[in-house]
């Protein structure tokens, strides 16, 4: 039998950089949780972290798009 495996998926745009702040928060605060427990997660939260700041060329539909498919 295989190990159980999260998925951590949540809010993560938000009406300005703190608010987006505070989701990618509250995404770690679980990812913390399952890693304490030994737990395999996988959370985007902290993959995509302020992405749209670093490559801020990129258009925010393009950001958008990664959670169509």
């Amino acid at each position: 039998m295989s190990e159980p495996f999260v998925y951590i998926a949540g809010k993560y745009s938000g009406q300005d950089d703190g608010e987006i702040w505070q989701n990618i928060f509250k995404a770690r605060e679980l990812a913390i949780l399952c890693a304490q427990n030994k737990i395999k997660y996988f959370c985007p939260h902290m993959h995509s972290d302020f992405m749209h700041k670093w490559a801020s060329e990129t258009p925010r539909d393009w950001w958008l798009s990664l959670d169509e498919d």
